[in-house]
C-alpha cells in the first residue's frame, strides 16, 4: 500500500461503500439468531441502502474511507455526539470494516 489515503466519503463513493456495507453485514450475520437470518431478505437490503444513504447525508454522522490507488479498502462510520455535561463534541465509532483481502 504505497498511496494509502484516509478521507471523508463523498456522494460518488456511495455504490462502492454500499457494497462494502453489505459485505460487513454478511460477515456479521453469523452472529445473528436463526430467526434474524431468515428475516434478512431483499427488503432488508433496501432498508440497509436507505439507512446508509441517510447516514451519508446526516451532518452528525461521518464516514471515512481508506483507499490505495483509488481502490477502496475499507471504511469507518461514526456519529458526532455532544458531552452530556459539557459542550465538547466527540465521535463515537459505530462500524469499522476492511475488505477481507486487505486485512492482516
Amino acid at each position: 500500500m504505497e498511496n494509502l489515503l484516509i478521507r471523508k466519503t463523498t456522494k460518488n463513493d456511495f455504490d462502492e461503500l454500499f457494497k462494502m456495507n453489505i459485505e460487513f453485514i454478511s460477515t456479521m450475520r453469523k452472529y445473528y439468531s436463526k430467526k434474524e437470518r431468515r428475516l434478512w431478505n431483499k427488503k432488508s437490503l433496501n432498508f440497509a441502502k436507505r439507512k446508509l444513504r441517510s447516514k451519508v447525508r446526516n451532518k452528525n454522522f461521518v464516514i471515512f474511507i481508506a483507499e490505495d490507488n483509488k481502490q477502496l479498502l475499507g471504511y469507518a462510520c461514526g456519529s458526532i455526539k455532544k458531552e452530556v455535561f459539557g459542550k465538547k463534541k466527540y465521535c463515537e465509532i459505530e462500524d469499522l470494516f476492511v475488505k477481507r483481502k486487505f486485512r492482516g
